[in-house]
């Protein structure tokens, strides 16, 4: 199958029935933390709105008694301490974490040593490692954590329902996983997209059989859709994504300059540690990612594994960071290969690579 084609195709059906973002509803953290779960509820037929994280009776679930078994029979789910070996596997183990060991080992710098398996272990990390290549250009650098987090959310409503966590312990697991999600992805477009691949990648890591990876990716396809087209359900289309909180603590204006759809992509090292942008440059986004600016921001003193590193990128809006830092805003009409360091007076000026020097002597 062509996922690069289905995607594309997908994002344009999305676009065609887009809601402007001034008419998007502004959710509260409890609506998005249902919502980063809605597949899966869309798959059980629920009313979003009906199941809250949560909620034991509702007549979106079935019987305690079912929702027991369900979870007994699909993650070995019983009791409290194997619900959360569950979630702590996921956010540690999942999709998210997989495609980072083979995004590692396509630059040459691998965290996993496949020659060091043993042979099936081996024969199974690197056929899984192969066909997640064809997911490089869909998902670029937000990856496949998406799938991750939603079935973590729909898993903790669920353990909540079956009665083996408290509503503190409930609500500090969905929290994590919302942060994470507002900390990767700008919007409800790149999510989907995640949730998407990672969910052929989920179904090919246990099967190692494409069609069944296929068929899976085809089954959330049109389930995820309905989240965008589908006036009964468009959950994702009429309500905005949250902006994460986590970083950019200190600011306090949101002015905005740009649409709030496009984004760009920003080093931890400014977005938690707030140090000053120190320098950025401007490539070429990939075909899928038309909300993306092509802008990248970081400190300045970042090593090459930091760059290369996800977990150390965060996606924001282009509004964040010119609400952060203003002296960025007059440069970012510069075309693709634009780059731009700080000086010692705090003024942005262009950067120029130089070539390196070979001694002939």
């Amino acid at each position: 199958m062509n996922y690069l084609e289905r995607i594309k195709q997908l994002v344009g059906e999305m676009r065609a029935v887009q809601i402007h973002s001034q008419e998007k509803n502004t959710i509260k953290n409890q609506e998005f933390k249902m919502l980063l779960g809605a597949p899966q509820a869309l798959i059980r037929n629920a009313d979003f709105y009906a199941t809250p994280i949560i909620s034991r009776e509702t007549a979106a679930y079935p019987p305690k008694e079912m929702v027991k078994e369900k979870l007994q029979k699909l993650y070995n789910i019983t009791n409290y301490d194997s619900a959360v070996v569950v979630l702590e596997k996921i956010k540690g183990q999942g999709m998210g974490w997989m495609y980072q060991q083979f995004v590692n080992d396509w630059k040459g710098e691998p965290t996993i040593k496949a020659e060091e398996l043993e042979t099936p272990k081996r024969v199974h990390y690197e056929s899984c490692r192969e066909f997640a290549k064809q997911f490089q250009e869909i998902v670029g650098k937000f990856g496949l954590v998406a799938w991750d987090i939603s079935m973590a959310i729909d898993i903790a409503r669920e353990v909540y329902t079956a009665g083996y966590f408290s509503e503190q312990v409930t609500l500090e697991f969905a929290e994590d996983f919302a942060s994470h999600a507002a900390g990767v992805y700008p919007n409800w477009e790149h999510y989907a997209i995640g949730v998407i691949c990672g969910a052929a990648m989920y179904d090919y890591r246990y099967s190692l059989n494409e069609k069944q990876a296929d068929e899976a990716f085809d089954f959330m396809y049109s389930v995820v859709k309905r989240l965008f087209t589908d006036k009964a359900v468009m959950v994702w289309n009429t309500n905005r994504f949250m902006e994460v909180r986590r970083y950019f603590k200190n600011l306090k204006s949101q002015v905005e300059f740009f649409s709030p759809e496009l984004f760009c992509i920003v080093s931890t090292e400014i977005a938690s540690k707030e140090r000053p942008v120190g320098y950025f440059y401007r490539e070429s986004p990939n075909e899928t990612n038309v909300n993306d600016t092509g802008w990248r921001f970081f400190a300045g003193d970042e090593t090459n594994r930091d760059v290369q590193n996800l977990e150390r990128l965060i996606a924001v809006t282009l509004n964040v960071m010119c609400n952060y830092d203003a002296a960025v805003m007059p440069l970012l009409e510069s075309p693709a290969g634009s780059a731009f360091i700080r000086n010692e007076k705090g003024e942005f000026t262009p950067y120029i690579e130089e070539e390196t020097k070979t001694d002939t002597e």
